[in-house]
């Protein structure tokens, strides 16, 4: 078992452009890297309909989706709607919304008719409270390779959150480094990899 214990708030600076963060009580266990036996989903996707649940569902990830054979275990009463925790001990969200639509690069989606008023407010170092104040990221973080890197900058962060991703790990971090851990007990890698 590997346990997880953190307070939410992350190892390096962050500017809030609205709401506030607050220290969390996040303390969960897991099985560490258990094998598996055998492919599964916990999801059968026959349609449209199932397939826009799985994908554009904040609550997909919450701590009654983690597969029984991890052996997850939630310690304390903290926040359900994360995936993991990154290594600078912050929550990772999935890649959505509240309002079901990607956070950066959002569209006309359910009840999202205005994207360009969806897209949200994130620091340089692509993260942001939530309403309950749980400090998160949606993708990893430029922060994670460099705690220093929105220094001098003023927030909230107004470039391409994609072509600084890019920037940051492709010169500040080696491909695949851990960002990671999701709550079936297995490590999150970062999004970029020389080899495809």
């Amino acid at each position: 078992m590997i346990r997880v214990q953190t307070n939410g708030m992350p190892n390096h600076c962050w500017s809030a452009a609205m709401g506030t963060p607050e220290e969390q009580d996040i303390d969960w266990q897991v099985e560490w890297m258990r094998t598996v036996t055998e492919e599964r989903s916990e999801s059968q996707v026959t349609d449209l309909t199932g397939l826009n649940e799985l994908l554009c569902n904040i609550y997909v990830s919450s701590n009654d989706k983690v597969p029984s054979e991890a052996s997850f275990e939630e310690l304390s009463t903290a926040d359900d709607v994360s995936w993991g925790i990154a290594v600078t001990g912050t929550s990772l969200f999935n890649g959505v919304s509240l309002n079901s639509v990607d956070p950066f690069y959002p569209a006309v989606y359910g009840t999202v008719t205005d994207p360009d008023s969806e897209v949200e407010v994130v620091d340089w170092c692509l993260c942001h409270p939530q309403t309950a104040g749980v400090l998160h990221y949606h993708s990893a973080s430029t922060c994670i390779p460099d705690s220093t890197y929105w220094s001098g900058k003023t927030a909230p962060m107004s470039d391409d959150a994609k072509t600084i991703m890019q920037d940051e790990y492709q010169n500040g971090m080696a491909d695949r480094a851990v960002l990671g851990l999701s709550k079936d007990g297995r490590v999150i890698y970062t999004p970029f990899y020389s080899g495809g």
